[in-house]
């Protein structure tokens, strides 16, 4: 029985340490390959540009973990957990710039932007409603709103 368990711990091993190598192998492969577009890239005069419409990062499994590309015309990048969940989203809107951080599940909590010469902070509840909002008018005056979760105001100033 302990021979038959060392076998299979062995095998195991072994299994193990020519997947590491396979790795090596390939890392190995890509920084030669990474090494030959530096030095080519180098080489080559005028201007050094990658265009395209999108962008998408993949992490070793091959799940996508950011996208940067264009969406409804503005510029945008998204960024997603190890469970392929979007985190966090930036874009830059005609009206102005704008940050989304979002929980686990998906759901809106925090929202930072600026439109015009206002800029605004929103902290939304679990369910993404509006609970806090901090903002600086195009005038220049601060106001703030507390809303329980009915959106009726707790607080508001001015």
């Amino acid at each position: 029985m302990s021979e038959e368990l060392t076998l299979a711990r062995l095998e195991a091993r072994v299994r193990t340490l020519e997947r590491a190598r396979q790795r090596w192998r390939l890392g190995g492969l890509m920084a030669v390959l990474l090494s030959a577009a530096l030095v080519l890239g180098a080489q080559i005069s005028g201007p050094r540009s990658i265009e395209a419409q999108g962008f998408i990062l993949r992490d070793a499994s091959g799940a996508a973990r950011a996208r940067l590309g264009m969406v409804d015309g503005a510029p945008s990048l998204a960024l997603y957990d190890g469970n392929a969940r979007l985190r966090v989203a930036i874009a830059v809107e005609a009206e102005g710039p704008i940050l989304n951080l979002f929980n686990g599940d998906g759901t809106p909590r925090l929202v930072i932007g600026a439109r015009g010469d206002q800029a605004f902070i929103i902290l939304r509840d679990a369910d993404g409603a509006p609970r806090a909002a901090m903002a600086v008018q195009e005038d220049g005056s601060p106001s703030l709103y507390l809303l329980d979760a009915h959106l009726n105001p707790l607080f508001r100033k001015p």
